[in-house]
């Protein structure tokens, strides 16, 4: 298992990127980057998700050599326990997860603005006004990506 900054470095020059294009796209500084690929900081997980689009692989990839990094940890490893193994240890979590796989949702079309006065709810927990923001900042990075692409 690669350690986090050793994975970023290779899916980086994969992309034939500098630190420097790669902290622009991740709208960080290049000492970030630097300090990423030698595992003498961490990413967050927004940071993750954003590194997941701009190398088009999954986030789970990052966050489990992020998981190695920090604490040893290797995906279905060393504990011998993997996600399925939790999720099933709780099967009203399990059908949960299932439900929103296999769900269809009536879509309502909002604007800015009336998205961030709804209430949302996210883990029992009010999402707050800033979160909301957040999201929705999230989401027009992820098109700008998308978008560049074309």
């Amino acid at each position: 298992m690669l350690k986090f900054g050793d994975l970023l470095k290779q899916l980086r020059k994969e992309k034939k990127l500098t630190q420097k294009e790669l902290a622009e796209d991740l709208e960080l500084d290049q000492s970030s980057i630097s300090n990423y690929e030698s595992n003498k900081k961490l990413p967050d997980v927004d940071t993750m998700m954003k590194m997941a689009i701009v190398f088009d692989v999954p986030v789970q990839e990052l966050i489990n050599a992020r998981n190695y990094t920090a604490h040893g940890i290797q995906p279905n490893g060393s504990y011998g326990i993997t996600w399925a193994d939790r999720v099933s240890e709780n099967s009203r979590e399990s059908d949960r997860v299932w439900q929103l796989k296999n769900s269809t949702y009536n879509v309502r079309k909002f604007n800015e603005n009336e998205l961030k006065n709804i209430k949302w709810e996210v883990d029992g927990q009010e999402v707050t006004p800033e979160e909301v923001e957040e999201a929705i900042k999230y989401i027009k990075f992820q098109r700008t990506l998308r978008d560049k692409d074309k």
